[in-house]
């Protein structure tokens, strides 16, 4: 899977440290950095690229906080949104947080500044949507990576009627 990291905080020193970070963990990945969302948006990246991208954006920031940015990343058109894993990079934790008014597919959760080795393969492992299909004359098998659990869907079908089993796995990662 090809990736791009966005980096986006009003923080210069932060998008310095955090982009040689990256290389410094995989010197191959293509990162672009923006100082202000503003900048972010205006910048035709997204549309013009196709590789997998994780943004990683600060939640305080003073035009527009990382809640307005996710938001406004909502209204994109969903070939876009697909490849797209979003990230809060920002010092508040969780508990700190209403991580609630982040509903969209591609919220991928918070990762604590500064970026970490573990972090940063975090960030890779939750960006990697799994779905494998499996079709057979009796069953489909579609297997779904979410931010903690993996889903399986198993749709069985009978003469009769057809069943789904859910069954979800905590991994935590």
């Amino acid at each position: 899977m090809e990736v791009c990291f966005i980096l986006i905080d009003d923080s210069s020193y932060v998008l310095s440290k955090t982009k040689h970070q990256i290389i410094s963990y995989n010197p191959n990945i293509i990162i672009k950095t923006y100082e202000c969302p503003p900048e972010f948006f205006e910048d035709d990246f997204l549309v013009q690229n196709k590789p997998h991208f994780i943004i990683l954006c600060d939640y305080d920031m003073p035009i527009m906080n990382g809640l307005k940015v996710h938001n406004r990343l909502k209204d994109f058109p969903s070939q876009i949104t697909e490849l797209i894993s979003f990230f809060l990079f920002t010092s508040y934790t969780e508990s700190t947080l209403s991580l609630e008014e982040f509903d969209s597919h591609f919220f991928k959760g918070l990762i604590q500044k500064p970026l970490t080795r573990s972090s940063f393969d975090k960030c890779i492992a939750l960006a990697k949507k799994i779905t494998t299909i499996r079709p057979t004359r009796l069953f489909v098998l579609i297997l779904i990576q979410t931010n903690h659990y993996v889903i399986i869907y198993n749709l069985k079908q009978t003469e009769y009627d057809i069943r789904l089993i859910v069954i979800e796995f905590n991994i935590n990662i």
